[in-house]
């Protein structure tokens, strides 16, 4: 199982493919993040050999006030962090990590190493797991085992592409791998990483979506990429984190709530941001508040303001409309209309043709004075008047 089956909190226990995650106070059980709290304690322990590495990623980079991977100490082997990950190593049957601050946590990965001489290690697959357009992929493996693996689905062989380097992919794509010992002959168990390209919605696509998820504080399986205007910025900065309220227009109001999303410093009202990271709802007690929650928050250059341009057109015998100021590549159209007796030529610029057609559309990327020119309409001398008996 990946949860505990409560989300209360206290001291609980967690099993999964031999690896446990034991809490001596702390939740196990919620939809959105493990939590370990301050001056307690997490220990992982394997039943089928020595813990080599443990990498956790938290719900908050390191250098905030709580949350993020930097308010996890232990006594053996060594340990980092960088972001939202903290990484592990050593050799160790079981590792005590000591949370000098709450903890909150949304997956661990631990590798070990079997008692078993011809054991093979799984690869470890790292990247951006929740992308906007590509994700760099990196597979590590003990040292002198070779890598094979998949973007396919399909378990990966020996007969499948060596890995030599990290690669990218441009959608969602199931990277499958195993470590493999040329000495012995032996394949790793299949490590596999899903990479997800986010959703690119409107922020009130995202809200329409956010209000729809099946509980309180329950997550979208798959994270989106809103941009958007800052509307509302709650002044309220913690463990590099910040709340405030976005949508698409800067006077559009409180469309989305951005809840603790990752950005260290305070944000204000008319910044354009850009956001990743998974949608919930929260009940407020009056209604149901739509929400990206510990998203990732990419400050946004401001929209440049538009390059203008004139078009005047004028007429003798007639009148155009559609002449005015025109953003640069923006589409004009004017319409000629002949006075009585009159009809339409063509337009012309500085004497020169430049259409025959009406209404004439074209893109505008200078400023242009066009002229509508009108002929006299002249009757045919030929042609025989004839009386309706």
């Amino acid at each position: 199982v990946d949860k505990y089956s409560t989300d209360a909190a206290g001291a609980h226990t967690l099993t999964k493919d031999g690896v446990t995650l034991s809490v001596s106070k702390g939740t196990l059980g919620r939809t959105d993040n493990y939590r370990i709290y301050a001056n307690e304690k997490l220990t992982v322990s394997c039943e089928y050999g020595n813990i080599t590495s443990v990498q956790l990623t938290s719900t908050a980079n390191a250098g905030g006030t709580q949350y993020g991977p930097d308010f996890f100490t232990t006594t053996v082997g060594e340990y980092t962090y960088e972001g939202k990950v903290g990484t592990w190593t050593g050799n160790e049957e079981s590792v005590v990590f000591t949370a000098t601050k709450q903890v909150r946590a949304i997956q661990f990965v631990v590798t070990y190493e079997s008692a078993d001489a011809n054991f093979v290690s799984k690869p470890f697959i790292s990247g951006e797991i929740d992308f906007v357009d590509a994700a760099e992929v990196t597979i590590t493996a003990d040292e002198g085992m070779k890598i094979y693996y998949t973007l396919d689905g399909n378990d990966p062989t020996t007969a499948s592409a060596e890995y030599t380097a990290p690669f990218e992919v441009t959608a969602t794509t199931t990277v499958k791998a195993i470590a493999y010992n040329e000495t012995t002959a032996t394949a790793s168990d299949v490590a596999t990483v899903v990479f997800k390209q986010a959703t690119k919605v409107t922020c009130a696509e995202a809200a329409e979506i956010a209000v729809t998820v099946s509980g309180n504080n329950v997550l979208t399986e798959d994270a989106y990429c809103v941009v958007g205007y800052v509307t509302d910025s709650v002044t309220d900065i913690a463990r590099g984190q910040q709340r405030f309220w976005v949508a698409d227009t800067k006077d559009g109001g409180n469309v989305l709530h951005a809840y603790y999303c990752n950005v260290p410093y305070a944000l204000s009202v008319g910044t354009k941001v850009q956001m990743v990271g998974k949608l919930t709802k929260y009940y407020t007690g009056q209604e149901d508040q739509p929400q990206m929650k510990n998203g990732d928050v990419t400050i946004l250059p401001d929209d440049p303001e538009p390059v203008m341009f004139t078009v005047t057109a004028t007429a003798e015998n007639g009148t155009v409309e559609g002449a005015g100021e025109y953003a640069e590549n923006a589409e004009a159209t004017l319409t000629a209309t002949a006075a009585e007796g009159y009809e339409f030529i063509n337009w012309t610029v500085d004497g020169a043709e430049v259409s025959t057609e009406n209404p004439y559309t074209f893109v505008v990327t200078a400023n242009v004075a066009l002229v509508a020119n009108f002929q006299e309409v002249v009757e045919d001398p030929n042609k025989v008047a004839t009386n309706a008996e």
